[in-house]
């Protein structure tokens, strides 16, 4: 049996309290207790205020372009996940929001091309009108883009040698899984 309180000049109990403000009772409790067990009908005029605000503005607000704005909003405001945000920070420590608005922002002018996340500019190889990153090569061929950047620094920086490893590769597996199927077929 919960004791009844009066909020808004009705006669109401906590769950009721709670239900009304669209959050749990627990919620309430701690909402009540952070503020020194002031009455439930001060409670309710903070969440009118929207002093507490919700759950996705609990994270923590960045100034941004002279407004307020968690990370969710920069990352949607940017064109990326969220996540592809905390990865940037984790990855850039003590570097602040503004860096990372910068950052991203070099691709969306296009001062900045996708490669490496370092800064480094991609190595391109061209092929006819086309050209190609480590990435994208190292992609063709099944393979890790780390794996591709290694082999392309064994061969000396030479994208051509290194696409030329890997097809060599390929032929020689190609190669190796056909004499098997010829051996296990018995001719």
């Amino acid at each position: 049996e919960h004791r009844r309180h009066m909020v808004d000049g009705r006669d109401m109990t906590p769950p009721e309290i709670a239900g009304m403000l669209g959050i749990s009772l627990n919620t309430l409790y701690s909402r009540r207790s952070q503020l020194g067990g002031a009455s439930y009908q001060a409670v309710t005029d903070m969440y009118r205020a929207n002093l507490f605000g919700n759950y996705a503005d609990r994270s923590p607000r960045y100034m941004v372009d002279g407004q307020w704005m968690s990370r969710r909003q920069i990352a949607a405001m940017l064109g990326i996940s969220r996540h592809t945000l905390a990865n940037w920070f984790s990855k850039h420590k003590g570097k602040t929001v503004q860096d990372a608005i910068a950052y991203y922002r070099g691709y969306q002018t296009g001062e900045r091309k996708r490669g490496h996340g370092d800064g480094r500019p991609p190595i391109l190889y061209r092929a006819g009108r086309k050209e190609y990153s480590v990435s994208q090569v190292a992609r063709m061929f099944g393979v890790a883009r780390t794996s591709g950047e290694n082999v392309l620094k064994r061969r000396g920086g030479d994208m051509a040698a290194t696409i030329r490893h890997y097809r060599e590769r390929e032929d020689k597996r190609k190669r190796m899984a056909e004499a098997e199927i010829m051996r296990i077929l018995g001719y």
